[in-house]
């Protein structure tokens, strides 16, 4: 099985949190993407977060984005495949003594089986595996994002990776 094989598996199948966080963490590729991520994510919740909002997270893996999230927002749903993720991210935030985030199990394209609506929503991963990218999008926009009378929607996009918010 090569390196590919072994990162990118369906279904959650294969994150292993040890793993992921040394990629992004340790070796030079991992360590550029992310302060990439970084700068622009950060650079768009500086603008459009607020105290109140509600915000929704797809792919959340170790809670490199949640945690600062959940520290500067009233309440988060992240959603993640992986169930060792997911196992993760939970001690984290314990660890974190962050009580204001709600971990689900699924993906992207399977919602959340509820009418909830978020003030913002961060998918950083997930788009990798979404096979129609504009389905993807539309399905992020328009089951997720509250709409506040004429609201805008501002989308920053990272190769295959988007943060969207309204604001």
């Amino acid at each position: 099985m090569n390196t590919g094989e072994r990162w990118f598996r369906s279904g959650g199948e294969g994150w292993y949190p040890g793993l992921y966080e040394w990629f992004f963490s340790k070796t030079r590729k991992g360590i550029a993407l992310r302060a990439r991520e970084e700068e622009i994510v950060y650079e768009m919740l500086a603008t459009a977060l607020e105290p109140d909002h509600l915000v929704v997270e797809f792919g959340s893996g170790t809670g490199n984005y949640t945690v600062p999230l959940a520290r500067r927002c009233a309440g988060m749903v992240t959603v993640e495949v992986s169930e060792e993720m997911q196992g993760y991210l939970r001690e984290r935030l314990l660890r974190e003594g962050l009580t204001n985030v709600e971990t689900r199990p699924g993906r992207l394209e399977d919602g959340l089986g509820t009418p909830e609506k978020f003030d913002g929503a961060l998918a950083m991963g997930p788009f990798f595996y979404v096979r129609n990218l504009e389905e993807g999008l539309r399905t992020l926009i328009f089951k997720f994002i509250k709409r506040v009378g004429t609201s805008r929607i501002g989308i920053t996009a990272v190769l295959r990776r988007v943060f969207v918010y309204s604001y």
